[in-house]
């Protein structure tokens, strides 16, 4: 028992360049990858770093604004919206369409008769002509 134990075993590798060639690329593989681990964890430790100190600024402008708020007058006082509400664009609208329709309607009345369609198209026209007026006048606001 104590001569076996003793005795070296060796086993033959068939093409032993080719598998030490595989062993050393398989090694190369290896360290690029743990050096690939080891960039990512730094980075991971860099993004919770930039988080934790994004956290404190909004916790502090969180409080700097409730600071603000509380220094800051009470008042009932409210900016009205120098825009027009959609009931007073309607309303234009309608006006306009009253005007243009008063005027043609007696240089008309024989067309209307004969299309029945042609009011409708005229208003989705003034429609479309007024609601591309106030789109020019709302960029020329902004």
């Amino acid at each position: 028992m104590n001569k076996t134990m003793n005795e070296d075993l060796y086993t033959r590798i068939e093409n032993p360049v080719f598998t030490r060639k595989q062993l050393l690329e398989t090694s190369k593989l290896v360290v690029l990858l743990l050096q690939k681990f080891e960039l990512f964890k730094e980075k991971r430790k860099r993004r919770q770093e930039l988080l934790e100190q994004l956290k404190v600024t909004l916790k502090e402008t969180h409080d700097l604004l409730d600071k603000l708020k509380k220094e800051m007058p009470q008042t009932k006082i409210r900016v009205k919206s120098q825009m027009p509400s959609k009931i007073e664009k309607m309303q234009k609208i309608s006006k306009i369409q009253k005007i243009k329709n008063s005027g043609k309607e007696d240089s008309e009345e024989g067309e209307e008769n004969q299309n029945a369609v042609n009011p409708k198209n005229e208003t989705l026209d003034e429609i479309e002509n007024a609601l591309k007026d106030l789109e020019l006048k709302l960029k020329a606001l902004s």
